[in-house]
């Protein structure tokens, strides 16, 4: 699975992606929204978190931007300003939202479980789009 981070925290963003990496996930990050949303029309990537509060852009923007250029998209918020207006909004965009600080344990098992659900026939799917891209 291919994974994408994206926080302007740049000791936690590097903390979370090498704690993902070391689960056997494939691990890109980056610190800046506009970055990630271009890293994100050159590579595929299974799912998509993103912090809320960040400079230039809110998270939830980008997700909700990932989720129109990407329609499988999958992503998970994580906040440390996790109030009930972000938490609504995040359940109106069909995102599961974490709250910071949280558990190593509670990212994976969340982590784990977006894998688990994720369609073989998706990924087919992506690979035969893949297929395509060369043929040109």
């Amino acid at each position: 699975m291919h994974i994408l981070v994206v926080d302007d925290d740049r000791a936690f963003g590097r903390f979370l992606a090498e704690l993902l990496a070391s689960q056997g996930y494939k691990v890109d990050w980056s610190s800046h929204a506009l970055e990630a949303f271009k890293l994100a029309q050159r590579n595929y990537y299974d799912l998509f978190i993103i912090d809320v509060r960040m400079p230039f852009i809110l998270g939830t923007k980008l997700a909700e931007g990932l989720k129109e250029q990407f329609l499988a998209a999958r992503v998970i918020l994580i906040s440390a300003f996790a109030d009930d207006s972000l938490k609504e909004r995040a359940r109106q965009l069909g995102i599961p939202l974490l709250g910071k600080p949280f558990t190593n344990d509670t990212v994976l098992a969340l982590v784990a479980s977006t894998a688990k659900a994720l369609s073989p026939i998706g990924k087919n799917a992506q690979d035969a789009v893949r297929g395509f891209d060369n043929l040109g």
